[in-house]
């Protein structure tokens, strides 16, 4: 019988089954695009081996695409996923800046009034208005989606290459896009062999597979997301604690979330909300 892993073990890594379910899930997820016939040649060969977590993954993939599933995708070890390594960066960022504007806000507001001398209840107050009126800023305030290098016209017909092409899969694709026939079919063997090494000169020769940025309500669902677990544990914690011990567990939440993108994050929720409440301490003496 397989040996059962221990609570604190490391998950199981994904087989070659699992992998390819995942690959046919996103080849239907970019039905009608090149990217369809992309995931199936990576996919080809390989039975597909449906398991609970690929399901749930499959989920968050029907739910917000690539982007709500991405460290799920790159855990299981999916060929292929450079592809959204540019969008994914700008994506991150953002997020990064999300979570790092929603501690500096949960965590000063509350800093300076606790430096005024203003009730506890105040502190938690203030908190609670600014995780909800955050939130709500979050969601309605996304801006356009960025600039890709396709013309403003391509990608939006239902047909960007012709249907006999088409149905020849990716090197169809390839030769409808201007490659010979020889060159198309080792672009296409090369990607078997060496899925992410080959992605470049495979956008190079047909930029149609460059994925779209992630749609307006995919980034407003993962800006309230990343908020609200930059916001809401302090303003609980504010509320759920004694003073002061509640302003210091909510600073010390921030300060070991900030420090999950980078030493100087962490310095700088740190320092930020010292300060506040340093100035809070000074208007209160003047």
């Amino acid at each position: 019988m397989p040996k059962r892993l221990l609570p604190w073990s490391a998950p199981r890594p994904f087989d070659a089954g699992e992998r390819a379910a995942l690959l046919r899930r996103l080849s239907d997820l970019d039905a009608g695009s090149p990217r369809q016939w992309l995931w199936l040649e990576l996919a080809a060969g390989t039975g597909t081996g449906e398991t609970p977590r690929t399901r749930r993954i499959g989920r968050l993939l029907a739910l917000g695409g690539p982007w709500l599933a991405w460290r799920r995708l790159r855990a299981a070890g999916l060929p292929g996923l450079t592809l959204y390594a540019r969008q994914i960066g700008l994506l991150r960022a953002r997020l990064r800046h999300i979570r790092q504007d929603g501690l500096l806000c949960v965590l000063c507001l509350p800093a300076l009034l606790a430096g005024f001398e203003r009730l506890p209840a105040t502190q938690a107050m203030a908190a609670w208005l600014v995780t909800l009126c955050g939130l709500v800023w979050q969601a309605w305030r996304q801006p356009g989606a960025p600039a890709t290098s396709l013309p403003p016209d391509e990608g939006d017909g239902e047909e960007e290459l012709p249907g006999p092409e088409a149905s020849l899969g990716l090197a169809g694709m390839l030769i409808g896009a201007g490659q010979s026939p020889l060159a198309a079919q080792r672009l296409v063997t090369q990607l078997r062999a060496a899925p992410d090494a080959t992605l470049p000169a495979l956008l190079a020769a047909l930029p149609a597979l460059a994925p779209a940025p992630p749609t307006r309500a995919t980034r407003r669902w993962l800006a309230a997301l990343h908020w609200l677990a930059a916001t809401l544990p302090p303003a609980w914690l504010l509320g759920a604690l004694p003073a002061p011990w509640g302003l210091g567990a909510a600073v010390a939440y921030g300060v070991l979330l900030a420090a999950k993108a980078s030493r100087g994050t962490a310095l700088l929720v740190a320092v930020a909300t010292l300060l506040a409440h340093a100035l809070g301490r000074l208007g209160h003496w003047l």
